[in-house]
């Protein structure tokens, strides 16, 4: 609560404090001032009672008169015992103002009786009619109380507000004085930005220029975008229009000029056509409400120098209407224009360079490919040279390879030219020992014109090629193993990037070559191996079975006679032997003939596997298939293959005398078991040392089979693979 509001509680309760001790002191007072003219009045008919015999009846009027004369009563009466009025005395001292208080209560009557006695009797009464103008009095009292109350209080609240006022004055003058320190500063600011504005900027006024729009605007035209393109020379026209108001110094030393009225004269100077067109789409922008426009254009220098320039163009703030306040800035992005010119220009050639690179490893590609699928020699390097005269883009063409002495060249292939020329290319290497020798240093030997030079044949001189060019081809050591020749109509020579990929396809050429060599030894030992393994195999079972089974044959003859029992018991074990050894060459046929295996039922090779292992040793093979029927190729080979080398493995370390072979196949699922009664082994202490048990897991997983190995020591072993048979697949 602030002191104004303390002060005027103050008062209030001063004033009505006041004002009820008054009214209480007029109460008080008006009782006692009736109580006092009561006992005037009675005192008034006492001295009439005295005097009313002994004087005639003019004296009581005179004295009556007297008294409402001097006291303030509206009139006095004195009325006898019978009734009849005595005397009647009226005031003549009251005015038409008084009449009028009367009238409104504000004066009131007060009515006084009282009797008249004379000896002890009545003999009449005194009626007095008093106007009370005490409280008349009072009211004005009261009022000029109020009155200078009122005045005393105005007259504290105009002192109040004249010092808010002020008060107030003071502040808003300070503050004032602050706005206008502060608007000198930002005035100085924002010309020290103007000034000092690392870019250019112009002030100027464009209300001219809406002027001309909407001229245009009232004539019908809507779209000024097109109406500026077919117009050019209003836009030439609202140029002039523009007016130029302030600049700062970056803008006079980007448009070369140290004098601002060249510029205040008008922008028709630093105007170019490529400017005009982006003003036009600027005043179009402009004409559809728009109040900022970015572009990038060429301008010019008062010295006709040209310049990339980025600008912005903004109307103020509350200018919206008239245009009169527009500021133009300007950025030079000449150097960055400059800058992605180049960079153009360097991407250009980046994407030939790229694309010569693509077709470069697309040819290469292609060369690898003829090298990786192309098994003849003969048909490989012809492949290869038509693969390198495509990408040079010539038609003729020769790949001459050293023989196995390294000193004489062969022709291998030719393409677009006759023998004689070939032979010609070939007495060139003959005769002229620097020209190979340049080509044995890794170098490429190039002729320009192949009819001037002496060095080649008449034969080639006169075929009507132009250009020759020679690479050597490299084998793996880098030692030269050919030449690759091409040649060309016309006297175009190669590029360093198409002589760089010829160099590139020579040495594919040779890897290719001494691929092929290296394949076709790689066979030929595969061959001398396969050879040496089947007759160690031929060795190991078949040969030693034959033996057995020729040297029981030998004596039994001898024995048949003296010893039949023994010779029965000799035939069976011939039989067994015979057996076996058919066996055994039956597995040879399926490893010399995979396909064989292909069209064969896996029961009856299963079979096969056991009569072959029996044939060579003392186990005692059980085979047990329940269910025949179709099984896909990749499962059963690599079922086949596990109990192969599960009955392998008993062969090698079970020591086992029996094993059962079984297989059962289901609608959707096939079993293969391989259990024996050898010495088994401890299954947790495995290692990977054991590569037929690895083998055997890998195997399983290619079919998506499960494989449980249970064994214990003294106790056998038992192979389980569980394998789903999906249906859809091809099945034999």
């Amino acid at each position: 609560m602030g002191p104004s509001a303390s002060n005027r509680k103050i008062t209030l309760g001063l004033a009505a404090g006041f004002s009820l001790v008054f009214l209480l002191f007029i109460f008080w007072f008006e009782s006692y001032t009736g109580e006092q003219r009561h006992n005037a009045v009675e005192a008034y008919a006492r001295v009439i009672s005295n005097s009313l015999w002994h004087f005639e009846p003019q004296a009581p009027t005179d004295y009556l008169t007297l008294i409402v004369g001097d006291q303030d009563y509206e009139h006095i009466r004195i009325i006898t015992e019978d009734g009849g009025t005595f005397v009647d005395v009226h005031s003549d001292r009251q005015t038409p103002f008084t009449n009028l208080l009367i009238a409104l209560k504000l004066i009131p009557r007060m009515e006084i009786l009282a009797d008249i006695q004379y000896n002890g009797k009545t003999i009449g009464e005194i009626n007095a009619v008093w106007l009370n103008k005490n409280i008349f009095t009072y009211f004005y009292a009261l009022i000029v109380l109020i009155l200078i109350a009122g005045i005393l209080g105005l007259y504290s609240r105009i002192l109040q507000s004249n010092r808010r006022l002020e008060i107030g004055v003071q502040e808003r003058t300070a503050e004032l004085h602050q706005a206008n320190i502060e608007l000198g500063e930002s005035e100085a600011r924002y010309r020290s930005i103007f000034e000092d504005s690392p870019i250019s900027l112009r002030e100027e006024d464009f209300s001219e220029v809406k002027k001309i729009i909407d001229r245009l605007r009232r004539t019908g035209v809507q779209n000024f975008r097109v109406y500026f393109d077919q117009h050019p020379e209003t836009i030439a026209e609202c140029v002039q229009a523009v007016r130029v108001l302030n600049v700062n110094q970056i803008t006079l030393e980007l448009f070369k000029t140290n004098d601002k009225e060249r510029l205040y004269q008008g922008l028709t100077d630093i105007f170019t056509e490529e400017s005009l067109a982006s003003f036009g789409q600027q005043l179009a922008a402009f004409a559809e409400g728009e109040i900022h426009f970015d572009c990038e254009t060429i301008q010019q220098t008062v010295t006709g120098e040209k310049l990339w320039a980025g600008t912005r163009v903004s109307i103020a703030p509350g200018y919206e209407q008239t245009w009169a306040k527009v500021f133009v800035s300007i950025v030079d992005v000449t150097n960055r224009k400059q800058t992605e010119a180049e960079l153009a220009n360097y991407r250009e050639r980046l994407e030939e360079r790229v694309a010569d690179r693509t077709r470069d490893l697309s040819v290469l590609y292609d060369v690898t490919a003829v090298a990786s699928n192309v098994m003849d020699p003969d048909e490989l390097l012809s492949l290869l040279l038509e693969q390198s005269l495509s990408a040079m883009r010539r038609k003729a063409g020769i790949i001459h390879l050293l023989d196995e002495t390294g000193s004489t060249l062969r022709l291998k292939t030719e393409q677009g030219v006759s023998r004689e020329i070939s032979d010609g290319i070939i007495s060139l290497y003959a005769s002229q020992g620097e020209v190979r020798e340049l080509l044995e240093k890794h170098s490429c030997f190039t002729i320009p014109n192949l009819e001037n030079d002496a060095r080649f044949p008449q034969a080639v001189r006169a075929s009507g090629w132009r250009t020759y060019i020679a690479v050597p081809i490299q084998d793996t050591r880098g030692q030269m193993a050919g030449i690759l020749s091409i040649l060309g109509e016309t006297g175009d020579l190669l590029t360093i990037e198409e002589l760089t990929l010829l160099v590139s396809i020579a040495d594919h050429i040779g890897l290719a070559v001494e691929n092929v060599r290296l394949r076709q030894k790689a066979e030929e030992a595969a061959v001398q191996e396969d050879r040496q393994r089947l007759a160690r195999e031929l060795h190991d079972s078949v040969s030693q079975s034959l033996f057995s089974a020729s040297i029981i044959a030998e004596t039994l003859p001898r024995l048949w006679e003296r010893y039949p029992a023994v010779v029965q018991q000799n035939l069976g074990e011939l039989h067994h032997l015979i057996r076996g050894a058919l066996a055994e060459m039956r597995m040879l046929l399926l490893e010399l003939r995979p396909t064989s295996m292909d069209n064969a039922v896996l029961g009856d090779l299963l079979h096969q596997l056991a009569d072959s292992i029996e044939g060579r040793t003392q186990l005692d093979i059980t085979v047990q298939v329940l269910g025949q029927g179709k099984i896909p190729i990749q499962v059963k080979k690599n079922l086949f293959r596990i109990a192969q080398e599960a009955l392998n493995n008993i062969v090698k370390h079970a020591r086992a005398q029996h094993v059962l072979l079984a297989l059962s196949q289901g609608a959707d699922q096939i079993t293969l078991c391989i259990s024996d009664d050898g010495q088994g082994f401890n299954t947790n202490r495995v290692d990977g040392g054991h590569l037929g048990l690895q083998i055997m897991r890998e195997r399983a997983e290619n079919i998506g089979a499960s494989l449980i190995i249970s064994s214990r020591t003294g106790n056998g072993t038992e192979v389980v693979v569980t394998c789903p048979c999906p249906a859809g697949e091809r099945r034999s």
